[in-house]
């Protein structure tokens, strides 16, 4: 196992899912998640970027499809805060959260795209994410929900970050071209 990076995004990966971390509220097994940092620090990975994605069942407002890198807005602010402060504490690593991976699509909730609910829940939460880092205290990056391809998701995601009166608190715009 070797990276050749000085960060690494930690998105679909087997294992690390918040589903697959959190089997009840409250309770984590870390399991998966030490191996890989493990690894990760032994070959010199010092920062990590979260995507959130997979929120656990018990969190989840609309049907969820596990079988991708999917996000939603949790039921509860709690449910998400108690998923960071959990991650962000036990590995300090994670310096960074992305608030969800390739929303736009060019539909919000459209079948290409990873998440699953309107804008107004993506507004909502990327307000909990960046209400969550300053009520932590917490010295870590927010970066904005990232945007797939080219084209009309482009512009979709401008048009949503126009209309974002926070969009100034993110401190990056992940482009996966």
């Amino acid at each position: 196992f070797r990276v050749r990076a000085n960060r690494v995004r930690l998105y679909g990966m087997g294992g690390l899912e918040w589903n697959n971390t959190e089997k009840s509220p409250g309770v984590f097994d870390w399991t998966w998640w030490d191996a890989a940092c493990d690894k990760l620090r032994a070959s010199g990975v010092r920062q990590v970027t979260l995507n959130l994605y997979n929120p656990p069942a018990f969190a989840t407002r609309h049907p969820h499809n596990y079988g991708g890198w999917r996000m939603q807005l949790p039921r509860e602010r709690a449910m998400l805060e108690r998923w960071l402060d959990a991650v962000t504490t036990r590995y300090p690593e994670v310096d960074a959260v992305e608030v969800a991976n390739e929303v736009f699509s060019p539909t919000i909730g459209d079948s290409k795209s990873y998440f699953t609910g309107s804008a107004m829940d993506l507004r909502e939460l990327s307000d909990w994410v960046l209400d969550w880092r300053t009520k932590r205290r917490w010295a870590g990056k927010v970066w904005a929900p990232s945007i797939p391809g080219v084209g009309e998701n482009v512009d979709a995601m401008l048009r949503w970050l126009r209309q974002y009166p926070r969009a100034k608190e993110f401190d990056a715009f992940p482009l996966h071209l």
